[in-house]
């Protein structure tokens, strides 16, 4: 009877087809992101990890290189950004500076004042700004007492504000005692020694009482993961 040989296993890949894979990969997540929905990037990417079994470190070592080369661009861009930005800023800044001195000059020192100019080749006017109009506050309405005591009650208004870290540390303090509560039961499990009953019921009463005006609140989620690359 003769014997059936084992399937051979596929050929590895050389480096330079499986860049050319992964660059494929980039090129298509690069021009179409923002483009299609997560869950179709998703699939892409899932899709090109899906066999890891032959090729893995290859794979994932070129895959960390799309992620540090995106990473180092994104960097690149973002410093860009700021720097572009902040020369927009500075022109905008400028362009009113100029504007301003030339409003000044027709209404303050040219005489007669005029409210239009025209140019060769630009047409100038001094108009009204339209809009709601700057209100300018007493700076004593940033003290509270001056509030309180001088601004009648028709201009206050009452704003309500959660205190979000007063939630954030009930919400622990509920952690805390369930975490308490498990550990005293869990030595008592292993030593046989009877547990402290008024303990027991006063972590319970705690954790009743802060989920109690806790609900319709808020709660924490689950602490999430992420990948480092060194």
């Amino acid at each position: 009877m003769a014997t059936k040989k084992p399937a051979p296993e596929p050929a590895r890949r050389s480096l330079f087809k499986i860049g050319e894979d992964i660059e494929g990969l980039h090129e298509y997540l690069y021009e179409t992101f923002g483009d299609v929905t997560d869950e179709d990037l998703n699939d892409k990417v899932d899709q090109w990890l899906s066999d890891l079994s032959i090729e893995e470190t290859e794979k994932i070592e070129q895959y960390c290189y799309v992620i540090r080369n995106n990473e180092t661009l994104g960097n690149a861009a973002e410093s860009e950004q700021k720097r572009v930005k902040a020369l927009a800023d500075r022109r905008k800044a400028l362009v009113k500076l100029l504007k301003d001195r030339l409003k000044y000059y027709f209404e303050h020192v040219r005489s007669p004042s005029i409210k239009s100019y025209e140019t060769p080749m630009f047409k100038l006017l001094v108009k009204g700004n339209g809009g709601t109009r700057a209100l300018v506050l007493d700076p004593r309405t940033n003290d509270q007492t001056h509030l309180e005591e001088h601004v009648p009650a028709i201009y206050i208004k009452q704003i309500y504000v959660l205190d979000v870290e007063a939630v954030r540390q009930d919400l622990e303090r509920v952690e805390t005692s369930r975490a308490r509560l498990v550990q005293m039961r869990g030595d008592n499990a292993l030593t046989g020694h009877p547990i402290n009953g008024d303990q027991e019921k006063e972590l319970e009463k705690t954790i009743a009482d802060l989920e109690a005006r806790l609900s319709g609140v808020g709660y924490l989620e689950p602490r999430g993961t992420h990948l480092e690359i060194k």
